[in-house]
């Protein structure tokens, strides 16, 4: 997910944090909220939320754009970019890879 959204390797992977948080670089922190579990993944628990959002501003000390990976959101787009996050939808096929 950290190359997709950068085009760059993570070198140093963050200890798990509840803002999610993986990686950065110059111009971007990225967060990636996931779990190998399929029912996480269909609960509501993955989806980012208005605490989590809470906790990435928090963390965002730099100002630096924050990239979200989740499977769902549950606030507008509108909301996020005030916040200056980006939201990114994790793709489906996360789920066909655990098996139905």
């Amino acid at each position: 997910m950290f190359y997709t959204a950068t085009g760059q390797s993570l070198e140093t992977v963050a200890k798990p944090s509840n803002d999610g948080f993986i990686g950065e670089t110059a111009l971007f922190r990225v967060h990636l909220f996931y779990q190998p579990d399929k029912d996480w993944l269909r609960s509501n628990e993955a989806a980012l939320n208005a605490d989590r959002v809470a906790a990435i501003a928090q963390g965002n000390k730099n100002g630096k754009r924050a990239i979200v990976f989740a499977v769902a959101k549950f606030m507008s787009q509108k909301e996020l970019t005030a916040k200056r996050i980006e939201f990114c939808q994790l793709p489906y096929a996360v789920h066909r890879i655990l098996g139905d």
